[in-house]
């Protein structure tokens, strides 16, 4: 063996320790994956498809129409909630791509729950686009807040017109 050899050897950065996490997710999240996979499809067999159909056919087209509009609407709605927090962090990613991330998010947040749609959705989504932790917690509190600030005044805004009576007692 030349001194050359050991000398490169040697001036060679050390090979960085792998924790068992980053070993194992190779495998891990495929096969979190395929059993949320397998989970979905067996509730899927499980609905009675032509039921539901029949059950939408009764409604009309028109009530359909405006259910659709409604729903795009909150989407389109809730996805203006993260450029609330992009204006505040002041974050590079362009604003039809932090509105989509949050309209994406707000689907599975419907669907799977808010601490899957609504934090973990969005935080991978960011984390993948290239925000820090600190700016995507910063977003997504900003959104929560302005979620609920809404629900607030809204619910205010009702009780106070008189369009719903409060309850006569609390729980």
């Amino acid at each position: 063996m030349n001194g050359n050899a050991a000398t490169v050897s040697a001036g060679a950065p050390p090979a960085p320790a792998t924790s068992l996490w980053q070993r194992s997710r190779r495998w891990v999240l495929p096969l979190v994956g395929i059993a949320i996979l397998g989970l979905l499809l067996s509730h899927a067999h499980k609905v009675d498809w032509a039921g539901a159909w029949h059950a939408l056919q009764r409604y009309s087209p028109w009530l359909l129409l405006g259910v659709l509009g409604l729903a795009t609407a909150s989407h389109a709605l809730y996805g203006c909630f993260d450029l609330i927090g992009k204006r505040h962090t002041r974050h590079a990613l362009p604003r039809w791509r932090t509105w989509a991330i949050a309209v994406t998010s707000y689907a599975f947040n419907l669907n799977l729950g808010s601490l899957v749609g609504g934090i973990a959705m969005r935080a991978r989504l960011y984390a993948r686009a290239g925000l820090d932790e600190a700016t995507v917690a910063q977003v997504v509190g900003l959104s929560l807040a302005t979620n609920w600030l809404g629900y607030g005044l809204l619910a205010g805004g009702l009780f106070a017109a008189g369009a719903i009576a409060p309850p006569s007692r609390a729980p």
